[in-house]
């Protein structure tokens, strides 16, 4: 049976789910969507074993960066929880409030944040001062 590309693409988004990450930026919070939702839709992975995918990858982007970040299981909860947000404003997609189109509004800005996973221990850590200003420069935007 053949989709439409129309039906392949992810409400909100606007786009089709990603393999993996791509590009030389830090991936955003869209990215990580993308990738957690094709884990768990097409490679038919439970959520808890989505998230662990998404975040073995996540965590190979952040290590090119040289860059500590947070334990596996605060990157799989996060992981769980936007896409919680995500599912909680799917549902209330036909709703024209004010309220909820604020809310999806507020989403789709926060699509294109860094998906941070930075160890809050990171002015600690003996980091490289140009890598500390790599990760702010990816914080502003890529």
């Amino acid at each position: 049976m053949s989709f439409t590309r129309s039906r392949n693409l992810l409400w909100l988004l606007e786009k089709s789910s990603n393999q993996g990450f791509l590009g030389a930026c830090l991936p955003l919070r869209e990215d990580v969507l993308l990738v957690f939702l094709h884990h768990h839709k097409e490679q038919r992975e439970t959520l808890p074993e989505a998230a662990k995918s998404t975040s073995l990858k996540l965590h190979e982007m952040w290590e090119k960066a040289n860059l500590p970040v947070k334990a596996e299981q605060v990157i799989h909860r996060n992981i769980r929880n936007f896409h919680n947000v995500y599912v909680s404003l799917k549902k209330e997609a036909k709703r024209k409030t004010p309220a909820a189109v604020r809310k999806r509004e507020v989403l789709k800005g926060a699509l294109q944040d860094v998906f941070n996973i930075a160890s809050g221990k990171i002015a600690e850590a003996n980091v490289a001062e140009e890598d500390l200003a790599f990760l702010e420069l990816q914080r502003g935007g890529c």
